[in-house]
């Protein structure tokens, strides 16, 4: 919420790769989280799926951390 403020406010219409890189890497996170909350509802009948999508978002938060390290 505060960087859609932020951009508005100082009127940002293009990006560095890298923050586009983020940007991307933050979508493909909030799919997976939206994929898996429906899930938790029947764990039991969802375990397999779950588990490899808290490994997919494992591997995006690690891939987000490594750009936010690199500036």
């Amino acid at each position: 919420h505060k960087v859609v403020k932020m951009v508005r406010l100082f009127e940002q219409t293009s990006f560095e790769p890298r923050m586009r890189e983020m940007g991307a890497v933050i979508v493909e996170a909030a799919h997976l989280t939206a994929e898996a909350i429906p899930l938790l509802e029947k764990v039991g009948a969802n375990v397999t799926r779950l588990g490899a999508l808290a490994e997919e978002i494992t591997k995006v938060e690690e891939r987000a951390d490594g750009l936010h390290d690199a500036g």
